[in-house]
């Protein structure tokens, strides 16, 4: 579904008028006419544009995985009930990047090791640059708006019975539709299972939201 679509079909089920949306939305009727006859072109509607006319229709906007768009009742998507805006990938057998990394992770691997708790994983020695063993979160924003801060709790069960919850934050800004990566944590040793919980993210327009669909990885493990 088109914005325009979308609009249209909001209009028709609320029963309310062009001119209620104009005077809520501060967008001009002309406007808002130009979107709904065609004359404005659907890649020519700004982002913020689009914003305030489903404010105006007390709505939000969501963005489908295909590109459609539909308006959104904000009271019936309160803080912990996700969007789908923000889109997070685990992958596997990636180099480490350097500058883009979470420290709190592998911190963490190397407090383990240092006490003797998990043994193989090699995060001592710090040398990371020649390995390829490495898990990276890739994060997409497939919104319309920028996200600022993403947070959640890194949750990681070894083989070998050591558990960890690791708080972890990304800084933004990730742009509409933008991909950013980070070096996650690294896969060696024993196995494990993580997930990401408790993710959630906060949006240019300071709207919080919370991820409830989150990615896990299984590692077999290879020491025995």
């Amino acid at each position: 579904m088109t914005f325009r679509e979308a609009l249209e079909r909001e209009i028709a089920v609320q029963g309310i008028s062009v001119a209620e949306v104009a005077d809520k939305s501060g967008v001009s009727k002309g406007t808002i006419y130009n979107i709904l006859n065609g004359t404005t072109e659907e890649e020519r509607i700004r982002a913020a544009t689009r914003r305030a006319i489903a404010r105006g229709c007390d709505r939000d906007i969501e963005v489908m995985p295909d590109g459609g768009i539909v308006f959104i009742d904000p009271r019936q998507t309160p803080a912990g009930i996700t969007t789908q805006t923000l889109r997070l990938s685990l992958i596997p057998f990636c180099s480490f990047r350097s500058q883009g990394h979470l420290s709190e992770p592998f911190d963490w691997l190397q407090a383990q090791e240092e006490s003797g708790r998990l043994k193989g994983v090699k995060t001592v020695d710090r040398v990371f640059q020649q390995r390829d063993d490495f898990l990276e979160l890739e994060l997409f924003n497939q919104g319309e708006v920028d996200i600022l801060k993403i947070e959640f709790i890194l949750h990681v069960v070894f083989d070998k019975g050591v558990v960890g919850d690791i708080p972890c934050a990304i800084e933004g800004p990730i742009g509409a539709g933008q991909t950013q990566r980070r070096s996650l944590f690294l896969s060696g040793g024993p196995g494990f299972h993580l997930t990401l919980t408790r993710v959630s993210y906060v949006d240019e327009d300071r709207q919080s939201w919370q991820i409830s669909q989150v990615p896990n990885y299984r590692f077999q493990g290879d020491v025995a």
